[in-house]
């Protein structure tokens, strides 16, 4: 009986553990891709913890050259959610912090108005298998908008 009431006693701790705001994207973990004319665009996300998903991206164009690479990182830090990436040839090897501005789980969005482009980043899930990631910002005081729609690999 005694075994039994401390199971029952780590169940329910266990069952109250505090939820993180990451949770409600668990489902970006794995690898994804988007093939285009230009070449193939691949995104792996991986949970490091409860409060940090990492990841990176990078675009390898037709000749089979890695044309694009970025770090990338999503973590969870008193009650805000940061997006984070590190493009290798830009902004002198600098990250760039996007500050969670919509955080639904089925949608979540990062601005960073400080920065060009992007200047918000969108994911949006549209199935188990399928998101579309969109980028906004200003490229030489205009406008441009980019979007992806990638596929689940893995």
């Amino acid at each position: 009986m005694k075994k039994l009431c401390v199971l029952f006693i780590i169940f329910l701790i266990g069952c109250n553990k505090p939820q993180s705001k990451l949770d409600k994207i668990d489902w970006l973990i794995g690898d994804w891709q988007m093939k285009s004319t230009e070449g193939i665009f691949i995104e792996t996300w991986n949970e490091k913890n409860d409060s940090v998903f990492s990841g990176t991206g990078f675009f390898i164009n037709q000749n089979g050259d890695t044309a694009f690479s970025e770090k990338l990182k999503i973590i969870y830090i008193q009650d805000t959610v940061y997006y984070i990436s590190t493009v290798g040839n830009q902004n002198e090897g600098r990250s760039i912090r996007f500050t969670e501005t919509d955080f639904n789980g089925n949608e979540f969005s990062f601005e960073n108005i400080m920065h060009d482009f992007p200047r918000k980043i969108i994911y949006t899930r549209i199935s188990d298998t399928v998101f579309f990631a969109e980028l906004r910002g200003l490229e030489n005081g205009l406008e441009r908008k980019e979007e992806f729609r990638f596929v689940r690999i893995k």
